[in-house]
Formats: structure tokens, sequence, C-alpha cells
């Protein structure tokens, strides 16, 4: 009798996970607005690219069962860019080229396995930054607010709905096998988008203005 799908993803991306925790280092005690802006535009270029190809990947099968259509995250993205740096902003954002490959239901799950883990993950960050920068669920920071107060209940069904699902050996090698592609190529955009320092972007309060260059 197989595990669970989680377990089986969770142990099989460890690595990948780990790798990815530390790439912005949004979580440092000293981080300035200049840094969560820049962890913002970051984030809206990558899902940018991926978010389309995850709900059009396998309507017919997984958006129903995952709520994906619920969970999007692009337009919470571009509200806290927008309120952070003025709407003009979300154009001046590159977006990542080399999205992972989204065809099949297993490609759905996967992907989405490591969007919803990140987003449960983003609980403590959101405390972080309320604190650190004074940014709320109305004010900035709507992505790392995630659900808000139902996050753990949100995970917990979906988690419930990929264990529902009933994938063989080889689908679930397929699932574990969209996730990592999913940690990597967000791996590789969110440094290579940071370090390119591509774009300047404005965040204004009251009078003054940093620029944050990704």
């Amino acid at each position: 009798m197989p595990g669970s799908l989680r377990d089986e993803l969770r142990s099989s991306t460890r690595l990948q996970h780990d790798a990815i925790e530390n790439t912005l280092n949004i979580m440092r005690i000293d981080v300035t607005m200049a840094d969560y802006v820049a962890y913002l535009c970051c984030y809206y270029g990558y899902y940018r690219a991926l978010e389309y190809r995850l709900i059009a990947g396998d309507s017919s099968y997984c958006n129903n069962a995952l709520k994906l259509n619920a969970r999007q995250k692009l337009e919470r993205l571009a509200a806290d860019i927008n309120r952070l740096c003025g709407t003009k902003s979300l154009a001046r954002i590159p977006i990542c080229p080399y999205p992972p490959t989204i065809t099949e239901a297993t490609d759905v799950v996967g992907c989405s396995y490591v969007i919803e883990g990140s987003t449960l993950g983003a609980m403590i960050m959101y405390r972080h930054l309320h604190k650190c920068l004074g940014v709320s669920s109305n004010n900035g920071a709507s992505f790392v607010y995630g659900y808000g107060e139902s996050t753990t209940i949100q995970w917990k069904r979906f988690v419930e709905a990929i264990e529902a699902m009933d994938f063989d050996a080889a689908e679930r090698k397929k699932c574990v096998e969209a996730a990592v592609a999913t940690f990597d190529t967000m791996k590789v955009w969110l440094t290579t988008a940071h370090e390119a320092q591509k774009v300047a972007i404005t965040w204004r309060r009251g009078s003054h203005s940093i620029f944050s260059r990704i």
C-alpha cells in the first residue's frame, strides 16, 4: 500500500524546498521595504507566466477538484504592487520566460503542491513583514497573507483533494517531477530576476520614494 501523495511529494522535494527558502532572504530582521517590493515583483514575474498555464493545464479534471480558480495569486500580487509602487509599475516587471510545462493532471498537482505549500509557509512571513514594515492584508501584503485565518484549512482541503486522486505509481512519479520542475524554475527565476536588476520599481509612502531594481 503506497503512502500518502503529500508525504511522497514532501520527501522527494525537500532539497529543492530548502534551496529556495533563502533565495531572497526576506525573513531578515533588517529587511527593508525595497527588499519586500523586489520580492513581490520577482514573484509577480513568475506567477504571470505560470498561473494561466496552471488553470488551463487540465481544467476538466483538476481545476474543480483543487478549486484552482479560487486559489489564484496573481491578482493579489498585482494589488500589492499597485498599492506600494503605483499602478504603472506592473508593465515594467519582466516575466519569466521558462515556467514549468503543464499539460497533464499530474503536472497540475505537482505544481499546485509547491504553490499551495508556499502559501501555507507565508503565514510566518506575513507576521514578520507586518512587524518589520507595517504592511497588512489590506495594505500591500495580501499575497503573503494568503487565505488569512483559513490558510491552514485551505491547505488541508488541498491535501485531501490530491489524496483523493487515484494516481498509479507512474503518475505519482510525474507529480513529483512536476513539483521539482516548479521549485527549480522558480529558484532560477527568483535568483536571475533579482540579480539582473532589469526594472526600477518605485515605492511611495507619503513624499518618499525607494527604488528597488530587480
